[in-house]
């Protein structure tokens, strides 16, 4: 009765809360910046939410993805190689998504995941993404522009890097 109600209003209050603050994480991500607020408050509300202790391994490396991961709280340890083989470590930190190819079709990962401390991740199935972008396609549109824009930047990258290959080459002849 009367015990209940006080109990039931603050949950209700922390589970907006949690919700807010998966919001604005979500909308820091360079892949979900230009999602409308509303269908990201949709997204956070249905994602799972994983919680792992310090040291727990998150991700096996070659483990086949389902969904991609983004850290909500705490952060983690990718370890995996670089493109010569070489073993290579990077941090994760909230805001950081992993896997994010993930929602668009299955792909083992490339690298293995530790929790570095306390961690909370919100996992984004494959389903729950095709799912959402169906009956939003605004998301996919915010999510396809976004991977527009990194393409632009590897493409602006690349074109960098050829050019000075170039130059070097003019020096050398």
């Amino acid at each position: 009765g009367a015990r209940e109600r006080p109990f039931k209003c603050v949950w209700k209050k922390r589970a907006a809360m949690m919700v807010e603050r998966d919001i604005e994480v979500l909308r820091r991500t360079a892949l979900f910046a230009r999602v409308d607020p509303v269908r990201l408050e949709v997204l956070a509300f249905t994602a799972a939410h994983r919680h792992f202790k310090e040291g727990t391994l998150v991700i096996e490396r070659g483990q086949l993805l389902e969904g991609a991961y983004v850290v909500l709280e705490g952060s983690a340890v990718m370890l995996g190689e670089d493109g010569e083989g070489r073993p290579m470590a990077s941090r994760l930190d909230r805001g950081d998504i992993i896997g994010e190819t993930a929602l668009m079709k299955p792909v083992p990962a490339k690298a293995s995941v530790r929790a570095g401390e306390a961690l909370e991740l919100m996992e984004i199935s494959r389903a729950l993404f095709a799912r959402l972008t169906d009956e939003f396609p605004e998301l996919a549109l915010g999510v396809a522009a976004a991977a527009a824009d990194r393409l632009e930047g590897i493409s602006g990258a690349l074109r960098g890097l050829l050019q000075e290959k170039k130059e070097k080459e003019r020096g050398r002849v």
